[in-house]
């Protein structure tokens, strides 16, 4: 589970870091469809991480419970 996170993760970071240098260094305007991509990535980027904060968490809470 972990790695598919971080594959999804790397892959959106690697989506976010093309648009940003299209936009940026290029000086082109992101059209709609653009826009949205980066919007949808944005939120993937931030759920991805919240599940992976979650089974860091729970890891840790198990690692816990065995050591008392």
């Amino acid at each position: 589970m972990k790695k598919i996170i971080v594959l999804i993760l790397v892959l959106c970071m690697g989506i976010i870091i093309y648009l940003f240098i299209k936009e940026q260094f290029k000086g082109i305007t992101l059209s709609y469809k653009e826009n949205t991509t980066l919007s949808i990535t944005y939120l993937i980027t931030g759920i991805s991480l919240l599940i992976l904060f979650r089974i860091n968490y729970l890891e840790k809470k198990k690692e816990q419970d065995s050591n008392n």
